[in-house]
């Protein structure tokens, strides 16, 4: 960043002494509070930011929108940040309570990715620690923003997951006691500030399997951040961490924790073999920031600089290649001071290049490296740098993912250094100046949106956050498609090498009609140049796949594929600020259209001619929406946030009226929302997984088993093998079988749970029903295929069901669901059928 935003004569020092500042864009935040947090920097991005000089799409204003997408659904209903400790144990209770009834559930499986056939450019996932096991150089922990902690016990060629039940799976720092290596320390949250706060220090005694808050527990809304925490060299039960509340120690493993300095310290470091000397990073922005030295292990603190420079964060560097040297970095003006008396005297070297990080080399100090986007180094001790990355193949430097977040020279061989960044993690070794990606086996991709082929070889589509998007081959590989942050997927249904994805905002839309080996933008097809959601939603109208339909603040449709655009509404949600959120056909008419923008659903029943307007109850925006596919006037819309009892809502009349279906639903957000017609799930993602109900007899349940704490933001059915599958943010894509409500052996006993039996089933030509009383139905009695198919039905006008059958004796053999249904489409008794013939 070059220029500062002043907020004009409000920003007396009086009136900011509360002001939190961060050090990732040293910008001062002056509200805990999410909606003024946004009104800030918006005011900011829109008037005052100059990105810095780098080719690299990913700058700070891209960095804000990725979090203001992310937390809008996040934030309780004043805008407070939450207290996820509460979430975590709304998840325990959950599961812990239907655990027995689980067990017979089917297992999630990951489907990956978790191989990265490209590497450089081409990432898995963003990294943002990783920790070196004291007795073996080929045992590593990863700390990821979304993926929780990983280990590799093998130098990286594998990674296992850990600690899958934290409350959090943001980890930024990773800790290992020398003495006992399976006493592990971790900082739950980002290290970047606002960008996903601390919940505290968690430690596991058993390696990484299960964790456990430490006397370091704090809420979101605390607004609590650790920037930095070491461990002593000489007692691993004594750790210190720099945080925005002061620096904080503890010298009982955890158990209780001492503030020694108040104040807001951005770092800090041991001077090497030293357990005595501290240095730290004293940090006010609106005054002066300065280097504080402590040789008493804290009791005591010295002041070791003098800066005039305001608007200023210092970050410490130091090196084993001699313990005197210190050198630090001002983020105004990207200055580099270096002293080589222990802080006693400092000189000036040069502007950095980048300097988001920095280390010295640890065998060498004349070598110093520098890094944001790319890494640079010195050889001359800072004085000058030259560029050893790039982000992507220039023909000119190796090609190492951008966007670094920290550098961690091994303490087992100081011959290498290990750069955390958003592809996942490198090996550099400094005598032969190589690198090694050891990303492979970290399946941490932070997924969005995704897309699965209808029928023969399967094909998944999913975009992510910094990595682009992916697409899962037929010989179950993936590859990569477009870059940069990748959003809504689509996969034509009738052929699946055609392939639809998009760049953040709907700025850039792509097809490919050869699985990505080459690709049309459609989106410099549209008429105008709109922008959209930070997730734009578009899909393929589900009766004709060659029509494609965009939602921007208005909905763009085309007939060719995106050849060519028109619009369909004329400023539906009544600005180009308000950008649309979701947009759904009605399967069995696509005349009809939903569109969502805050708690507002617009619908045409007439292929956008014209547009009615219906609130669901309450200010909280709508996530998403979906539509019965025969039945269009039922619809069901879910909300995020954390408002309690406002999860899940359902119209039987279009969205002209709303009925909550909450019930017990935990108090989490919801992302996404799916109806299975053929068993008559309702299936919903949310924030600690998938969960489930019977769409009309309504009791949430989680949906199978194994699907780790994280972010659910994309569900899809593959009706084909009827799979479904589940996008998450921070985990890749997993899948399950999907499950039906009764058995398929045959009934012959009707008991007050299963009011409607089905016999002979299975059966070869026709199939009776029996009930319990007189049962008299006004409905359909419809069998669908596995594929969801209707392939028989029956409709039923005040008769009595015991008198009706089905005929199904031109029906191939196999697995059929009946769905009896009343005049309001509601679903009386599904059933699993078996067709056999005689052979």
């Amino acid at each position: 960043m070059k220029n500062y935003f002043l907020l004009f004569a409000l920003l007396l020092a009086f009136q900011f002494l509360n002001a939190q500042t961060l050090p990732e864009f040293d910008f001062p935040i002056t509200s805990n509070n999410y909606f003024d947090i946004c009104q800030q920097l918006d005011a900011y991005f829109e008037k005052e930011y100059e990105a810095d000089d780098t080719d690299c799409w990913d700058n700070a204003q891209v960095k804000y929108e990725r979090w203001k997408w992310f937390w809008r659904d996040r934030v309780n209903p004043d805008g407070s940040f939450p207290d996820l400790k509460s979430q975590w144990l709304e998840r325990r209770k959950h599961f812990a309570g239907i655990a027995q009834s689980r067990d017979n559930q089917a297992v999630w499986k990951n489907e990956g990715p978790t191989k990265n056939p490209a590497q450089g450019y081409w990432g898995m996932g963003r990294t943002k620690h990783v920790a070196i096991h004291p007795n073996n150089p080929l045992a590593m922990y990863v700390g990821t923003p979304d993926g929780g902690v990983w280990k590799t016990e093998d130098g990286g060629a594998s990674w296992t997951a850990l600690g899958d039940g934290l409350p959090y799976l943001p980890v930024a720092i990773i800790l290992i006691d020398f003495q006992h290596p399976d006493t592990l320390y971790i900082s739950l949250g980002d290290k970047g500030g606002w960008w996903q706060r601390n919940l505290g220090v968690y430690k596991s005694t058993d390696g990484g399997i299960t964790w456990s808050p430490t006397g370091l527990d704090w809420t979101l809304d605390d607004f609590k951040v650790i920037y930095e925490m070491v461990m002593s060299p000489a007692d691993p039960q004594t750790i210190f961490a720099a945080t925005n509340h002061g620096i904080l120690r503890t010298t009982d493993g955890g158990a209780n924790w001492e503030n020694i300095r108040p104040g807001e310290y951005t770092d800090i470091q041991f001077r090497p073999g030293d357990a005595t000397t501290l240095y730290a990073a004293y940090h006010n922005y609106w005054e002066k920031s300065q280097l504080i030295k402590s040789t008493d292990g804290g009791a005591t603190w010295t002041q070791m600089t003098n800066s005039d420079v305001q608007y200023n964060t210092i970050n410490i560097a130091v090196t084993a290649a001699n313990p005197d040297w210190v050198g630090i970095r001002y983020s105004q003006g990207k200055k580099f001071y270096l002293s080589k008396d222990g802080g006693a005297t400092f000189e000036y070297k040069s502007e950095m290049p980048e300097d988001a990080h920095f280390a010295f080399s640890q065998v060498d100090t004349n070598i110093v490296y520098t890094s944001n986007v790319v890494v640079h180094r010195s050889t001359d001790q800072g004085a000058t740098w030259s560029q050893i990355t790039n982000w992507y193949n220039n023909g000119v430097h190796a090609e190492v993912h951008a966007d670094v977040h920290d550098i961690v020279p091994n303490p087992l061989d100081l011959n290498e250094i290990y750069f955390c960044n958003d592809g996942g993690i490198y090996k550099y070794h400094e005598p032969t100046e190589t690198w090694t990606d050891l990303s492979d086996g970290l399946g941490i991709a932070q997924f969005y949106r995704i897309s699965v082929s209808e029928g023969g070889f399967l094909r998944i589509a999913a975009g992510s956050q910094d990595n682009g998007g992916w697409l899962r081959t037929s010989n179950s590989t993936w590859k990569h498609t477009n870059g940069g942050d990748a959003m809504c997927q689509a996969i034509d249904p009738n052929n699946s090498s055609v392939i639809y994805t998009e760049y953040y905002g709907g700025n850039t839309i792509y097809r490919s009609d050869n699985l990505f080996f080459t690709y049309t933008v459609i989106s410099d097809n549209l008429p105008d140049d709109p922008s959209g959601d930070w997730v734009t939603p578009f899909l393929l109208n589900p009766q004709n796949s060659n029509t494609f339909l965009v939602g921007f603040h208005d909905l763009y449709r085309s007939f060719d594929r995106g050849d060519h655009f028109h619009k369909i509404s004329d400023n539906l949600t009544g600005s180009v600020d308000n950008k649309i959120r979701d947009v759904v056909y009605a399967p069995s008419d696509t005349n009809i259209i939903l569109a969502t923008w805050k708690n507002r659903v617009f619908r045409t029943i007439n292929g956008g001619q014209n547009w009615t307007t219906h609130y669901l109850p309450g200010s909280e925006d709508i996530t998403r929406v979906a539509i019965h596919p025969h039945h269009p006037s039922r619809v069901w819309a879910v909300k995020g946030g954390y408002e309690a009892g406002k999860k899940v809502y359902r119209s039987l009349n279009g969205g002209q009226t709303w009925n909550n279906i909450s019930a017990d639903f935990p108090n989490v957000p919801v992302n996404c929302v799916l109806f299975d017609s053929v068993t008559n799930y309702l299936l919903v993602g949310t924030d600690i997984g998938v969960f489930y109900t019977d769409a009309d007899a309504i009791s949430w349940q989680p949906y199978g088993q194994g699907m780790p704490n994280v972010y659910v933001f994309d569900l899809k059915i593959r009706a084909f093998t009827r799979t479904l599958y589940a996008g998450t943010h921070g985990r890749g894509v997993y899948s399950v079988p999907l499950e039906t409500l009764v058995s398929t052996d045959e009934q012959d006993d009707i008991s007050a749970e299963n009011e409607i039996v089905t016999f002979p089933n299975p059966t070869r030509t026709t199939l009776f029903f029996k009930t319990k009383t007189d049962l008299v139905v006004n409905g359909a009695a419809q069998l669908f295929d596995v594929n969801g198919r209707l392939v028989s039905s029956l409709n039923l006008t005040n008769q009595p069901l015991r008198q009706a059958s089905l005929d199904v004796s031109r029906l191939p053999a196999g697995i059929y669901f009946l769905k009896i249904t009343d005049e309001k489409g509601m679903s009386l008794a599904p059933q699993k059928v078996v067709v056999q013939k005689r052979f």
